[in-house]
């Protein structure tokens, strides 16, 4: 969801408890990575956060799978700003 110019964006503390604390860093696993070692790294990685996102997945849960994509689109829309990666870092 890039945007061409910088939203507001909402604050989403009251969302900070249903996360748990970031560890924080950046970890290097390939140097010049590209957005296919990004997906493939993606798919190991979701099984095993999968705990990380519970709490928020109550919360964006819908009534219908459709309302539930729906919800994680907004909350993600309102709270995060996309920002690309610097060249060479992905």
């Amino acid at each position: 969801m890039e945007t061409k110019v910088k939203r507001n964006i909402a604050s989403g503390k009251e969302y900070d408890p249903l996360f748990p604390p970031p560890k924080g860093g950046s970890l290097t696993i390939r140097l010049d990575a590209e957005v296919d070692d990004t997906l493939a790294l993606i798919q190991k990685t979701v099984p095993l956060t999968l705990k990380d996102t519970e709490r928020i997945a109550k919360v964006l849960q819908g009534k219908t799978l459709e309302e539930t994509c729906e919800n994680i689109w907004n909350f993600v829309y309102e709270h995060i700003q996309y920002k690309r990666d610097e060249k060479g870092i992905e």
